[in-house]
């Protein structure tokens, strides 16, 4: 498994974990340890170890931001249109994938708490009011 989540994402997702309770300070440090020790991701280290689920995580982040869960493997699920909406470039290095577009909204769905800091760039991009959702961290990368 590697779902790419850069480092600093990482990281503000395992605190946020640690204080939302569902993960220890005694994980954190086992996996991080492994993390660095393996060449690994640390979310990658710390779903593997079985600390927590990536559904728990998902479900966390979406009652923590008051984001709608968004499953972008279900069939329909994405206006294969609104992938014009953006650049590749930005939506692989910002981890953001554009699911829906009209002549005023677009909607996209991220996977970190990071991602909400580019709604203002994605405003500025589309010229349109931007709604976000989140989805699983796997389902974003293999997307």
């Amino acid at each position: 498994m590697n779902l790419g989540v850069p480092a600093e994402s990482a990281k503000q997702i395992a605190t946020f974990l640690v204080g939302y309770g569902l993960l220890t300070e005694d994980q954190l440090v086992h996996a991080t340890n492994a993390s660095n020790e393996g060449g690994k991701g640390l979310m990658d280290t710390i779903i593997e170890f079985g600390f927590i689920d990536e559904q728990v995580i998902t479900k966390a982040l979406s009652e923590t931001y008051e984001l709608d869960i968004v499953n972008i493997s279900d069939e329909g699920s994405i206006d294969l249109s609104a992938l014009n909406s953006l650049p590749k470039k930005f939506m692989v290095g910002n981890r953001v994938i554009p699911i829906r577009s009209t002549d005023a909204e677009i909607d996209v769905a991220i996977s970190e708490p990071s991602a909400l800091n580019l709604v203002s760039g994605i405003r500025l991009l589309t010229d349109k009011k931007v709604n976000a959702y989140i989805a699983s961290l796997a389902k974003l990368t293999n997307f």
